[in-house]
């Protein structure tokens, strides 16, 4: 479609003004004149607040409102007009097999990786060593190594007493554990003999360490006074595959003594790979109290027990958002604190199968980025600023919507959960969940771990069982386009 020479500015706005931001971003880009057209502030704004983009910053200039709107539009699934375009490059690529062979005495073991809740660091354990690598730079860089009192069976990376000091924990052979922080601390009989832990948390504020197990959770924390070791055991009616500590609210609704201790049980489907790498030579429940002569084998060969959800993380944003996978669905789910489901993540294909892994991105400035592994597929979902921000509570119980015309709810163009496609001011019953289709990065055979970061740049790694490390940043000519062909627009704005 071209433009008629002399034609005036404000019949292209007013064409803008029936479309979407992803439209309007497509549109933009047909010639000079339509993208030299877009370049209205107060346009821009009005694309941004469509999409739910918008942040409390109002004073920004029409180029980064521009910068911002085209990154967006790039990161958002169905991108009209350069769906054939890459989103992510390669950045780089490390090969950590030759870490088999390092150990001292000649003898080899299998790797275990594991990224910080920060997503900064990669942990890689290799027998009773620990070796940290940092993610900042888009490539693993080398940083330091803990040596272990045994061989490491699972850890964790992440705050702890402070938002500038970090720890690690390790789940190590015989049921113990190492705790390293300014000095390593060994801690021993966790658990039980029948039931070993196979998950491990630390707390932000620096209180305790979690161990999550088959029957219950094993908290463990020194006693400041006396400085003896101290643990307490809860027990939990579900398998403790999966355990994180949340940060305390404000201190008006959360008191410093309550720890907000978030547990869960892995899908049936993902148990054997957990199983391999925890319990080689044993049972995966291990407790008869699992093993129930109603329930079935499921053909795998593990026992399959039905729960609401499975693999709960939450987010960081004071804990008010948790990633999880839907009993009934097999879908991935965002949803609140409270397991309200807010939103229903559509997989790359209509198999039942769940994801593998999934993560969130630490910094929330920008909305939600998740990046989650379908079998080999990596797939990223950008959920916006304000639909974030934006409860369910606040829509009008019947389901009709009274917001503001250039609201986003107004706007989403995503397919509900229930099917339908359209706009959800133009459809009839609830609203909640929505649904979102994610952006496809790339296939990569034999996962075993994933992580995003968004500051300083856009940034997914993943790890293979081979001991391959990739990343892929994502284009800054994608993202950063603001102007018109002529360049004349700067690049890298966020």
């Amino acid at each position: 479609m071209a433009s008629t020479k002399g034609l005036p500015v404000e019949i292209f706005q007013q064409i803008y003004g029936y479309l979407g931001p992803k439209d309007f971003n497509a549109a933009r880009r047909t010639c000079r004149a339509w993208m030299e057209a877009s370049l209205d502030r107060s346009l821009l704004a009005v694309m941004l607040e469509r999409g739910g983009w918008t942040g409390e910053d109002t004073s920004k200039g029409w180029q980064m409102l521009s910068c911002q709107l085209a990154r967006e539009c790039a990161l958002a699934p169905g991108r009209a007009g350069v769906e054939t375009e890459a989103v992510f490059t390669k950045s780089s690529e490390v090969d950590f097999s030759g870490l088999r062979d390092s150990q001292v005495g000649g003898s080899s073991s299998e790797l275990i990786f594991t990224t910080s809740t920060c997503s900064r660091f990669l942990c890689v354990a290799q027998g009773a060593l620990i070796r940290i690598y940092q993610l900042d730079a888009g490539r693993p860089v080398y940083m330091a190594s803990v040596e272990c009192p045994g061989r490491v069976l699972a850890m964790t990376m992440g705050p702890y007493g402070g938002s500038s000091r970090y720890a690690i924990a390790a789940i190590l052979e015989g049921r113990t554990w190492n705790l390293v922080e300014d000095d390593s601390t060994i801690y021993s009989h966790l658990g039980s003999e029948d039931d070993p832990p196979r998950s491990v948390a630390l707390c932000p504020q620096g209180q305790c360490v979690v161990f999550g197990c088959s029957e219950g959770l094993d908290v463990q924390w020194i006693d400041s006074p006396s400085g003896q070791s101290l643990h307490r055991w809860v027990p939990s009616t579900a398998p403790n595959d999966h355990v994180y500590v949340r940060p305390r609210r404000r201190p008006a609704h959360d008191s410093s003594n309550i720890l907000r201790i978030l547990s869960s049980p892995a899908h049936h489907a993902n148990r054997p790979w957990l199983k391999r790498r925890l319990f080689p030579n044993a049972h995966w429940h291990g407790s008869s109290k699992y093993e129930i002569a109603s329930r079935q084998p499921n053909p795998t060969g593990y026992y399959d027990y039905d729960y609401d959800y499975y693999n709960r993380i939450p987010l960081d944003d004071n804990g008010s958002h948790v990633l999880f996978v839907d009993q009934i669905s097999n879908r991935l789910v965002l949803g609140t604190d409270e397991l309200v489901r807010k939103i229903e993540f559509v997989p790359p294909t209509n198999g039942e199968a769940p994801p593998k892994l999934y993560r969130a991105a630490a910094d929330m400035s920008q909305g939600a980025r998740i990046v989650a592994v379908y079998d080999d597929t990596i797939m990223l979902y950008s959920v916006p600023r304000r639909v974030c921000r934006f409860s369910p509570t606040e829509d009008q119980p019947d389901g009709s919507l009274q917001h503001d015309t250039n609201h986003w709810l107004n706007w989403w163009d995503e397919p509900r959960a229930n099917g339908e496609t359209g706009a959800v001011h133009h459809q009839e019953g609830p609203t909640w969940p929505l649904s979102l289709r994610g952006t496809r990065i790339t296939t990569l055979a034999n996962i075993c771990e994933i992580s995003v970061q968004t500051s300083p740049c856009l940034v997914i790694s993943a790890v293979t069982d081979a001991g391959k490390c990739k990343v892929w940043k994502f284009s800054e000519d994608e993202g950063g386009i603001g102007g018109g062909e002529d360049g004349r627009v700067s690049k890298g704005a966020r």
